[in-house]
């Protein structure tokens, strides 16, 4: 019998509802980071930036070490001469670490310091800076952008 002439078998009910069920793939901590890293470093790059990874998720330091154990922000971003640093958080209730809070008010002083869980809010982060005039730049800058507009943007103190 060819097969478009098969008898058509119906499915259960539960096999109905099983099968439109969408499917649920449970992601470490880690590899959620390094995936919203992998958007944001794309999404900067598209604009011209130079994006160095730094953190735990993937970067120079590798597991454990490096920005891990520093509190460097996981991302470094090189715009024409700008230099800023992105910490990349899983959600919008994520807290800073004890070291992270450390190395921005020791650092932001040099070098601006922005808080997202997002692509949209780096590149919202990247328009400011390359926007702003780097020499009025009220210094130390450190903001949590993971609120909306930028202009509730949150000061790190």
């Amino acid at each position: 019998m060819p097969p478009s002439l098969k008898p058509f078998k119906l499915k259960t009910d539960a096999q109905v509802r099983r099968a439109m069920q969408p499917s649920v793939v449970k992601v470490s901590a880690r590899e959620e980071e390094k995936a919203i890293q992998g958007r944001i470093i794309e999404a900067l790059e598209a604009l011209g930036c130079l994006v160095e990874r730094r953190g735990e998720a993937g970067g120079r330091g590798g597991k454990g070490g490096g920005a891990f154990k520093t509190g460097e922000p996981d991302l470094r971003v090189s715009y024409r001469g700008r230099t800023f640093g992105i910490e990349v958080k899983r959600s919008m209730t994520e807290e800073l670490r004890p070291k992270q809070i450390e190395w921005y008010q020791a650092n932001s002083k040099h070098v601006p310091y922005f808080v997202v869980c997002s692509h949209e809010q780096a590149v919202e982060a990247f328009r400011w800076i390359r926007d702003c005039n780097v020499h009025t730049l009220p210094l130390p800058f450190a903001k949590d952008c993971r609120v909306e507009p930028h202009e509730a943007w949150v000061v790190l103190r």
